[in-house]
């Protein structure tokens, strides 16, 4: 079974309160809303009464209804690569990143069907939280991973998906840089970064705020403690546990900046949480774990199975069941080995395109190849697990004998 695609529910056509525009119209609208986005949260797979936000995200939701502008979600992540080769591929974005943009972007749609305004989401790198030094990954390795995540979203139009970087949470005159030149804009911030993430926590840092009594104390820092150290274990010289509570007190002025740059937009969180505050979401949904944050895809890899699921692992878990795929000379994920992704005949050699939440686009790499060659039994065993199967790129497809010999081969054609 491939990802669903929560808040399906919300593209079913809503009764019309007519033109009227009131405060319980708005109310109801949001509320909507508000249910759509629960759909994607770790919080309402676990139950009901696992989450209430009612007190926190509604009133923000209407407001944002009442005054007809689009839904604005925040959400910190995507900060780099992880550093080790036995965790991820590569330095750059590859199938997890896709699918995780692709469900971003779902969400957003689903608030569109009900909402005309639609809805936006911000992502911001966490590089305050992560540090560069202490993970292995330089400030270059972090903007070339974050412009490569740009020209992926371009890529896939995920046009609700806006991104920023730290300097603009810090309104300085550098944020216009990449509007002169891509490479300005990085020269100054390889030179500047340093100097930027110190600014940052000194405008929004608090010395009465004790990560160790935080992370000892309260459930959310707690959690996020929890993953820091996981992460760290092999990579801080410091040990994982006095790194990992740094990064806790560097977090904290880091939310701080973001709630005074975005005081009116719903909190979203790569990280588990109480839901309290803000909204817990997986970004690779995995079916076998439901309810559960998972896996980062920038700390992992995807696997994609034969019941046409994708699921974030880490390779030495399905190295010796999975098959490593490429696309234009990038590993990009591993792959459920099965002869149905054999059509490497004689003449025949394709490409797979693994779409979000389910489908395959296979298209032929040397043109022209007719579509005589298809194995269609191989289409249709296929097409149980990944539908939709679409062919693309083939030719004959308009000859009316070789569709309907084809046709033959998919299985018995009714009249």
């Amino acid at each position: 079974m491939a990802i669903s695609a929560p808040g399906d529910k919300a593209t079913q056509v809503l009764d019309e309160m007519g033109s009227e525009t009131t405060p319980r119209s708005h109310e109801v609208t949001a509320t909507k809303v508000v249910d759509t986005i629960a759909s994607y949260s770790v919080h309402s797979e676990r139950g009901s009464g696992a989450w209430d936000a009612t007190n926190i995200v509604l009133p923000t939701v209407t407001k944002h209804v009442a005054t007809g502008v689009p839904i604005r979600m925040l959400l910190p992540g995507f900060p780099f690569k992880d550093s080790s080769q036995t965790v991820v591929l590569g330095p750059l974005p590859d199938l997890g990143e896709e699918l995780a943009l692709s469900h971003l972007q779902g969400l957003c749609n689903n608030i569109s069907a009900i909402y005309e305004h639609g809805a936006e989401i911000l992502i911001c790198s966490i590089l305050t939280e992560s540090p560069v030094d202490l993970m292995g990954v330089s400030d270059e390795a972090a903007w070339e991973y974050g412009e490569a995540l740009r020209a992926m979203a371009t890529r896939l139009e995920t046009c609700n998906i806006k991104f920023i970087r730290l300097w603009d949470l810090l309104e300085l005159p550098s944020r216009y840089l990449h509007q002169e030149s891509q490479e300005k804009a990085k020269a100054h911030y390889l030179e500047h970064a340093t100097s930027i993430r110190q600014e940052l926590f000194h405008r929004y840092g608090d010395a009465q705020f004790n990560a160790s009594v935080a992370a000892a104390t309260d459930k959310n820092w707690a959690t996020t403690h929890a993953v820091y150290v996981g992460v760290l274990t092999q990579k801080a010289a410091g040990g994982p546990e006095s790194v990992a509570t740094q990064m806790i007190q560097r977090g904290k002025a880091y939310g701080t900046a973001l709630r005074a740059n975005f005081p009116d937009y719903v909190r979203l969180s790569i990280h588990d949480s109480t839901g309290q505050d803000k909204i817990s979401l997986a970004l690779i949904p995995n079916p076998r774990e439901r309810g559960a944050i998972g896996l980062m895809p920038w700390r992992s890899v995807v696997a994609v199975d034969s019941d046409g699921s994708y699921r974030a692992v880490y390779p030495d878990q399905i190295r010796d069941t999975h098959e490593l795929i490429y696309k234009d000379g990038q590993p990009y994920f591993f792959r459920e080995k099965s002869e149905l992704f054999d059509w490497n005949d004689p003449g025949l050699q394709v490409t797979f395109e693994h779409l979000y939440p389910g489908g395959i686009i296979i298209r032929p790499v040397h043109r022209p190849t007719s579509m005589r060659l298809i194995p269609m039994q191989k289409v249709r065993h296929l097409s149980n697990n990944f539908s939709p199967i679409i062919l693309r790129g083939f030719q004959e497809t308009l000859d009316e004998e070789v569709w309907v010999k084809k046709g033959h081969e998919l299985g018995k054609i009714l009249t």
